[in-house]
């Protein structure tokens, strides 16, 4: 199809457009507006060090390696969950959603731990993560058997100020362009599918004949 062509079935389908557009975009404000809960993010940075270096005894960094990746499954375990369940005052139905919003991570390649905890209450959030990041560096001392490595927490949970989803503005932008463009494609794929000829050109293009003249339509009242 020529440039010219596309215009014109934009124009003749602009009302489908604007509809499908309009539509898609109001019902996303309306869900992330009043209908979805916002979610808030609290985050920690647990440093893994070694604990005495004037003493002389030194640990391997692939030993420190490997224990913070065990560490990270230590401070996710269900052992720590419990501990910051009973810390915390959480209901039963509760503690599920803690364990599906707990999201511990390595720093790059650093000996830091990054623990993220998510919930609806910004207040809750930073709490949640705060007694995490407490009760494990507690714990980690008892029962790791590496006693020359520590754990320290860094940066300490701040109370989130902004949900991180949803994230109006940008989900509301996302649902336009994303509507704009499908609406975009239904019409071509509705034009693609029409095999009916509307005008001369097109009798003349597909069918390889001559018209020799047309009949208007005339509206008889």
């Amino acid at each position: 199809m020529e440039v010219k062509k596309y215009i014109e079935i934009v124009v003749n389908n602009l009302l489908l457009i604007v509809l499908i557009t309009l539509f898609t975009t109001m019902l996303t404000a309306y869900l992330v507006l009043f209908r979805i809960a916002p979610v808030y993010e609290s985050s920690a940075s647990l440093y893994v060090m070694e604990n005495d270096l004037s003493s002389g005894q030194y640990t391997d960094m692939t030993v420190i390696k490997q224990l913070v990746k065990d560490y990270q499954s230590i401070l996710s375990s269900r052992m720590i969950t419990d501990m910051v369940e009973k810390s915390v005052g959480l209901k039963s139905d509760e503690v599920s959603d803690i364990t599906r919003n707990v999201y511990v991570s390595q720093q790059g390649d650093a000996n830091i731990i990054v623990l993220k905890v998510r919930n609806k209450s910004p207040k809750m959030a930073q709490n949640i993560t705060e007694n995490f990041s407490k009760l494990f560096i507690e714990k980690i001392s008892d029962i790791s058997t590496v006693k020359n490595v520590t754990v320290k927490a860094i940066d300490k949970p701040e109370l989130p100020k902004m949900p991180i989803t949803p994230r109006n503005k940008l989900d509301i932008a996302v649902a336009f362009m994303l509507s704009f463009t499908a609406s975009l494609g239904i019409v071509f794929l509705k034009e693609y599918f029409d095999t009916s000829l509307k005008t001369v050109e097109d009798v003349e293009k597909y069918l390889n004949l001559k018209v020799l003249g047309t009949i208007p339509v005339r509206n008889i009242k």
